[in-house]
């Protein structure tokens, strides 16, 4: 495996990770917070987004 691949791997075994923790602590934020469906689905429609804006910056 060469330095890019093993970087590579480890980026996205962070990216995995942080969005474990992130996704199941922000879902029950936004329930505890009394908001309803529909805007919880708006909420997280609106991350996914700015997500995929965000990894279509990223240089190839």
């Amino acid at each position: 495996m060469t330095e890019h691949q093993d970087m590579e791997q480890r980026r996205r075994k962070t990216i995995a990770w942080g969005v474990g923790i992130a996704g199941p602590l922000i879902g029950g934020l936004l329930i505890a917070a009394g908001l309803s469906i529909q805007a919880i689905l708006l909420v997280l429609a609106a991350l996914a987004l700015m997500g995929i804006l965000l990894t279509l910056r990223l240089p190839r």
